[in-house]
């Protein structure tokens, strides 16, 4: 599959959704999908930790509209600006796009 098809599947998917997605939904079915099940153990610990901290700020947050704003509120909420990266990138890179790429494609 193409990823323009692959886009196109998945603008048809959210088009048809009813109920609202929010942050803390899609983290939900992250912790199903094969891209968390993977993980090894201490990966999936440490991911889990840095939810705890994530969670707060963007959970109650509608998916479509994550903005940069609240990637920086979460910045500053954040003390170590390393682990801010580590779990930022792993967050909303892997769960936004992949994690729900892997959903529409399942479908």
């Amino acid at each position: 599959m193409s990823m323009v098809q692959l886009w196109s599947k998945y603008d048809g998917v959210i088009a048809e959704q009813k109920e609202i997605m929010d942050f803390n939904k899609l983290w939900s079915m992250h912790l199903k999908s094969p891209a968390f099940t993977k993980l090894s153990e201490r990966s999936k610990i440490d991911k889990l930790k840095g939810a705890k901290k994530i969670l707060p700020v963007f959970g109650h947050i509608k998916v479509d509209n994550i903005k940069p704003e609240h990637i920086r509120r979460y910045w500053t909420y954040e003390a170590s600006k390393v682990k801010c990266n580590l779990i930022t990138s792993y967050l909303i890179c892997q769960l936004l796009l992949v994690g729900a790429m892997s959903e529409v494609t399942a479908k």
